[in-house]
């Protein structure tokens, strides 16, 4: 696969993302592309919670939960390892 592209898991479904700004927050996608509106933007610095999301990652063969600030997460962390 392409380094230009993401792909990941969203609600049992592959999603791949071909373009995108390089300053774009996984906030900004959630609403803007997927119309995810549940999710909210509060404080705008990660500190107040009202963005938070859970991002599932596969650490040694097991799967972590890791709640992440989507307004401080940005869109190319989402297939980086942490």
């Amino acid at each position: 696969m392409s380094r230009n592209v993401l792909q990941f898991q969203r609600h049992g479904r592959t999603v791949r993302i071909g373009k995108f700004e390089p300053r774009a927050t996984l906030l900004d996608w959630l609403r803007l592309q997927e119309r995810s509106i549940g999710t909210k933007e509060g404080c705008a610095e990660g500190d107040c919670g009202a963005c938070a999301v859970v991002v599932v990652r596969e650490r040694d063969g097991r799967l972590v939960y890791e709640p992440v600030n989507s307004c401080i997460t940005m869109l190319a962390r989402l297939t980086a390892p942490s």
